[in-house]
């Protein structure tokens, strides 16, 4: 609401379908994977299903872990001494520090493959992506895409 109407008429609706994802920690996937860290602990994102249910459209939505890792230039090939999946890059992404953010969690809209009742989301406080219950209470923070030629901006 507090957008003005120029900015409100350049969003424009995205049509996505929900993904699944696993989440390891104490061991390396054999299955193609992106390395994480926080600090000097490594986690393995692997995507289980990228087409977890019906496409929908949205004017307002959480990102997903794939939108994370597509942000922050991930790849399946780097490994802990060279992914970009680091908790100052996952501070800087969401809360632009790159200092812990105690208290603070952020919805994605990712399911977590190996739970029914799980779903991911960002930890402010170590920077990494993990999984909460559904009935955990976080924020969400709504993303959405914007038509640049609706607008006046600059770089």
């Amino acid at each position: 609401s507090g957008l003005s109407a120029a900015m409100k008429s350049a969003i424009v609706d995205k049509t996505f379908t929900q993904d699944s994802w696993k989440r390891q920690q104490s061991s390396i996937p054999t299955e193609s994977h992106y390395t994480g860290k926080y600090g000097s602990k490594p986690y393995y994102l692997t995507l289980d299903n990228a087409a977890y249910g019906s496409s929908i459209t949205r004017h307002c939505y959480c990102l997903s872990v794939q939108d994370v890792l597509d942000y922050l230039e991930a790849t399946t090939s780097m490994g802990t001494s060279d992914t970009t999946l680091t908790n100052t890059n996952v501070w800087k992404m969401f809360w632009n520090v790159t200092a812990s953010q105690s208290g603070k969690t952020i919805w994605l809209r990712s399911a977590r493959s190996s739970s029914t009742n799980r779903v991911f989301r960002v930890s402010g406080e170590v920077g990494n992506l993990g999984s909460s219950f559904v009935n955990d209470t976080f924020t969400a923070r709504p993303a959405f895409q914007i038509d640049l030629s609706k607008i006046s901006w600059s770089k």
